[in-house]
Formats: C-alpha cells, sequence, structure tokens
C-alpha cells in the first residue's frame, strides 16, 4: 500500500531509467567506471515515499530512513548520492548529513 502511489512512477519513468522505487530497494544506483579503475557509483534516495499532498518546507514529514542512506563503503567505490529534497526538510536530516 505504501508504494501503490508510486504505481505510474515505477512503471513508466522507474522501468525505462532502471530507477523503479519497490520495497526491497528504495533507492536506485548507477556505477560508472573511472579511468584510475575506482568506481563512481551514484545513489538515487526516495524521499517521496512518505509524503502527503500538504506536506511542505516547515512541516519536515519526509522522511528516507536509515535503509536508504545507511550503506556499506568499499574502498574502491565513491558514492554521489542524490535526493529531490534537501535535508533540512526531512524528519531524519540530521540523520541523513551524518551518514
Amino acid at each position: 500500500m505504501l508504494f501503490e502511489p508510486l504505481r505510474g512512477y515505477n512503471d513508466s519513468i522507474g522501468q525505462r531509467f532502471e530507477c523503479a522505487t519497490v520495497p526491497a530497494k528504495p533507492w536506485w544506483e548507477f556505477d560508472l567506471a573511472l579511468n584510475d579503475g575506482s568506481i563512481l557509483r551514484l545513489r538515487g534516495l526516495n524521499s517521496a515515499i512518505i509524503v502527503g499532498e500538504n506536506d511542505a518546507e516547515h512541516t519536515y514529514k519526509l522522511c528516507l530512513g536509515p535503509a536508504q542512506y545507511e550503506y556499506m563503503r568499499d574502498d574502491d567505490v565513491r558514492f554521489l548520492t542524490i535526493c529531490h529534497h534537501p535535508p533540512d526538510w526531512l524528519v531524519d536530516g540530521a540523520q541523513v548529513r551524518t551518514a
């Protein structure tokens, strides 16, 4: 039920660009091989999973959850994390910034 509002996105954009949001993996990742042998991993976090039509900057009701922002590190991988909403709009924004 939680992901039902994202069905239109998942069925069109999510499938086309391989960035669907599903319960087991609410983020997307894409690896870019760099010329020094390392990897730049783009990670898109979905801040719209828990959002209401009346939420705004000053209501701070958006939430990412640790499953999206706490992940394993690897010496040969650098992360570039992308999120639609800024940390200041998130209930767990302080934890997101720290991670």
